[in-house]
């Protein structure tokens, strides 16, 4: 059996940069307390594409890959994300607008 196909179960919600921090209860009743990280990204409205990412100016070491690759302010936290979108890391980022500008989705 695939386990990405469970990941689309009509019980399953996919929470983005997000943390458990605490959980009480018992099986069945519990209790989850969540911490969300901001992403900077408006994950309904990103599709993915990456053309944020192409144009970003800033290359920065990239932990997922312990530091031995490169990667920009504007990226994928985890190859294969489900969903596909991208995070900017603020501490990263020189707020130039190139990755808002390159982005094909309409923001109304």
């Amino acid at each position: 059996m695939c386990l990405r196909k469970g990941l689309f179960h009509e019980n399953i919600e996919i929470l983005l940069s997000t943390e458990l921090v605490n959980l009480e209860g018992e099986p069945g009743k519990f209790q989850a307390t969540l911490r969300q990280k901001p992403t900077m990204v408006n994950a309904s409205l990103c599709i993915g594409c990456g053309a944020c990412s192409q144009v970003c100016p800033v290359e920065v070491p990239d932990a997922f890959n312990a530091g031995l690759t490169k990667r920009k302010a504007v990226y994928l936290p985890v190859p294969h994300n489900i969903p596909n979108t991208y995070v900017v890391d603020m501490a990263a980022c020189t707020l130039c607008g190139q990755c808002e500008k390159a982005c094909p989705t309409p923001r109304h």
